[in-house]
């Protein structure tokens, strides 16, 4: 046996095979390097059907240097050496009949196809599988691949889910730089101003209904700046730019009936114009 030599850094080589379970036909895609494996259903296998599938999978990891695979027709044909060339990738073929020289695209294919087989959720069965260290590096292929495990479904540390990358904390504050210049551009182009809180039990008006309808406050949700609010056909949550307070009622006082019971004097122009007196003259 002649070991496979590690690359010098993830996705550097990848392995590529099709496979076949439960009436459809799959793509993996292997990472040399840290044994990451990404599947990806296929309708037909016709060469053109490969290279979407393996579109798909580089725009989310990168073209790779070197592409492994074994003779099928799909990798040998024209179209598949017109797509390397043009995603500048290398491509090697295993030797005909002698499948273990693409070895590692092999035996993963063999173990996904045993979750997929054996699993009544396929895809928490990949996570697992991506998520489970090594025995012999306590790595998984998650870590070696983005340095960071991957939340599945057991309690994991904080310490395990973030990166151990030296410009983590430098970008940690560069971002809230950005964020703070974001938001100080937004507020000086919106002329934006702070809403006050509104009280529990409070009458609104809705506005962002396509006819504004009244409503009143049951609490403060627990996102910010929205509001439960009670309508008569249920309740619903807005956010406080779409909630107008109702005014109340002034209580009525001898002097505010007075006033109130006055008719100003309206005199017009002759083009029409309304001509009011000062107050002191009403």
């Amino acid at each position: 046996m002649i070991p496979t030599e590690l690359p010098q850094f993830p996705w550097q080589k990848v392995g590529i095979d099709l496979f076949y379970l439960k009436g459809s036909n799959y793509l993996i895609v292997v990472d040399y390097f840290s044994r990451y494996p990404e599947v990806q259903k296929l309708s037909t296998t016709t060469t053109a059907s490969v290279i979407d599938a393996l579109k798909s999978v580089f725009s989310h990891f990168g073209v790779p240097e070197t592409v492994l695979s074994d003779n099928g027709p799909q990798f040998t044909s024209q179209l598949f050496t017109d797509f390397a060339d043009g995603y500048s990738f290398h491509h090697v073929t295993s030797s005909p009949r002698f499948a273990q020289s693409n070895g590692q695209a092999e035996r993963t294919v063999q173990t996904v196809k045993k979750l997929l087989a054996e699993s009544r959720d396929p895809h928490m069965a990949m996570l697992t599988y991506r998520s489970t260290p090594f025995p012999w590096c306590k790595l998984s292929p998650a870590e070696l691949l983005m340095g960071r495990c991957l939340r599945a479904n057991i309690p994991m540390l904080t310490t395990q889910l973030t990166p151990n990358w030296s410009f983590l904390e430098k970008f940690r504050e560069q971002n809230e730089v950005f964020k703070q210049q974001q938001k100080l551009d937004y507020d000086r182009s919106h002329g934006v101003r702070n809403l006050p809180t509104i009280p529990d039990n409070s009458q609104v008006w809705i506005t962002s209904e396509e006819q504004p309808v009244t409503g009143t406050v049951s609490h403060r949700a627990n996102t910010p700046r929205s509001y439960i609010i009670k309508t008569q056909s249920g309740e619903i949550r807005r956010n406080r730019q779409h909630l107008n307070v109702v005014p109340t009622s002034r209580e009525h006082s001898p002097d505010s009936d007075r006033q109130s019971s006055r008719s100003p004097i309206v005199t017009r122009s002759r083009s029409g114009i309304a001509i009011r007196p000062p107050e002191r003259l009403a």
